[in-house]
């Protein structure tokens, strides 16, 4: 199964790539496949090499604004999550991970728009399969194509939502507890940030609906399973990992900045 956003252009090698990940993949234990994503209209520079998730709660787009030609950047490598604007999903795995008594239930409805992608892939990652970053396929994106603008109110309410639908779905209770903190300065830093540019109301209202509605998506909550300790210690892992790889990148992106100006 795959998805292309409306702001994309794939390379005509993109599905051969995606479609060799998979078939070397003999155990059927990768989920999805997400590509090498370019901007558009910087055609040297990444707009997504897969998505991370770190320990304030915070989805980032791994290498967004570096040079396309950075080693880092040009080799398969296990990711967090999928960027659903040009991934491909294996099909069988979807049918595994459903939501109980709800047949073909891929994305979760209630997300509706943005971190649905990351919640799947959290879901998958539960259940022990894998998610991978190949940079041989290659899709072009514009970003925020869309919704129009990298900030807006309609996005920053939304995502501010899902992301505590996505916590509390995704992670049980003593990971929550163990995560809170970093969880809870993510959040601060938003609240500032967001009202720095104007969005401060909609980013609180975002996270007050969620709290208000959090009941109605306990029934897609993922049933903690003793067996999968072992994943969850591995996903805590990954917090981490992404914390340092968010960090870095952002430092970089200060950087990049400091030079122009």
């Amino acid at each position: 199964m795959v998805l292309l956003n409306n702001d994309t252009e794939a390379d005509k090698d993109y599905l051969k790539e995606i479609a060799a990940v998979f078939e070397a993949d003999k155990e059927h234990r990768i989920f999805a496949v997400s590509p090498k994503m370019i901007q558009l209209y910087h055609k040297d520079l990444l707009d997504d090499a897969g998505d991370g998730y770190n320990l304030l709660g915070w989805a980032f787009q791994r290498g967004v604004g570096q040079s396309v030609d950075k080693p880092k950047f040009n080799r398969n490598t296990k990711v967090f999550s999928a960027c659903a604007g040009a991934a491909a999903y294996r099909r069988a795995i979807f049918d595994e991970i459903a939501f109980p008594g709800e047949k073909d239930s891929f994305f979760d409805p209630m997300h509706f728009a943005y971190l649905e992608d990351l919640d799947v892939s959290y879901r998958a990652r539960i259940h022990g399969y894998d998610i991978v970053y190949a940079p041989l396929s290659m899709v072009y994106h514009v970003g925020s194509g869309t919704s129009g603008s990298k900030y807006n109110s309609f996005k920053v309410r939304l995502a501010a939502r899902n992301n505590v639908y996505l916590n509390y779905k995704n992670m049980p209770l003593l990971m929550l507890i163990i995560n809170l903190p970093g969880i809870l300065l993510g959040v601060i830093v938003k609240i500032l940030f967001f009202t720095k540019i104007g969005f401060g109301r909609d980013y609180i209202s975002g996270y007050a609906e969620a709290l208000k509605t959090l009941k109605d998506c306990r029934k897609h909550k993922t049933a903690f399973k003793l067996s999968r300790i072992g994943t969850y210690i591995a996903i805590e892992f990954m917090l981490i990992r992404d914390t340092f790889s968010y960090i870095q990148d952002f430092a970089l992106r200060q950087a990049a900045k400091l030079r122009k100006s």
